[in-house]
């Protein structure tokens, strides 16, 4: 049976506005945000940048995050280790043994560990282990701010969390072992995008392939933005090259 899925090397970030896109070309990366999800009947705000990995013509079938698009090479995602995410639902087999896990992991910190270093060590690597599978997971239906159900997993999406400095990556909205509120989970909410003080996941030119704006009017302050981020002749060559294009909305769905 033949397979008529389009497979694509390339990675899309999206955003609504175009100054997103333009503080991406300037910063040469991505600033990480706060993106509220559901695992488990769990609400948890997971930091983190989200891309897709569907071919650009059957990017219009998509849940629309934005008119604005940068796409980069998928080596680039696997060496800043972009990774797949986890489709599931609510009590699936999957989302309930991580949760497990970490519950598990988590009385026992509390309870057994205090006084057993060498327990404690590995109880720890489980319950980080599990944290780590749980920032990956997410529903394949998800509910837009309108009420609007959209099959998520159309998507594709890969999604680099960002693990580092002073930040918490997952936080759970309550504590999954005493049910209480959890105070860091109201700081953020509401919060501003993007989160990051500065860009926590870089690209060079040659991860870049694609960027994508809504009016053709705006491919020149692209232009401008990329020559002054990487030098003109180096861009020149790439585009001449069949390396980047830069694309428009309005002639993409309008003429082609």
């Amino acid at each position: 049976m033949p397979n008529n899925l389009k497979r694509t090397n390339t990675l899309f970030h999206s955003c609504k506005k175009f100054e997103s896109l333009k503080n991406i070309i300037r910063e040469n990366g991505f600033r990480a945000s706060y993106a509220d999800e559901l695992i488990e009947n769990h609400e948890v705000k997971t930091l983190m940048v989200s891309f897709s990995n569907v071919a650009l013509f059957e990017s219009e079938s998509q849940i629309n995050y934005g008119k604005y698009a940068i796409g980069l090479t998928k080596e680039w995602g696997i060496k800043n280790e972009l990774e797949p995410v986890y489709y599931t639902y609510e009590n699936s087999i999957t989302g309930n043994s991580f949760m497990e896990n970490v519950m598990i992991a988590g009385r026992m910190k509390v309870r057994e560990c205090i006084n057993n270093p060498d327990l404690d060590s590995k109880i720890t690597t489980l319950f980080d282990n599990s944290i780590n599978s749980l920032e990956y997971l997410k529903s394949y239906i998800v509910t837009n701010q309108k009420g609007q159900e959209f099959i998520a997993y159309n998507d594709r999406e890969w999604r680099y969390v960002h693990k580092h400095d002073k930040y918490n990556a997952l936080i759970f909205k309550t504590n999954f072992l005493t049910g209480k509120v959890n105070s860091d989970y109201d700081k953020h909410k509401p919060y501003n995008k993007p989160y990051t003080e500065k860009a926590v996941l870089v690209f060079g030119l040659k991860d870049l392939k694609f960027i994508i704006v809504d009016k053709k009017k705006q491919k020149k302050i692209i232009y401008s933005l990329l020559f002054k981020a990487f030098g003109k002749e180096n861009v020149m060559e790439k585009i001449l090259d069949g390396e980047i294009d830069i694309l428009s909305r309005d002639t993409i769905w309008n003429n082609l």
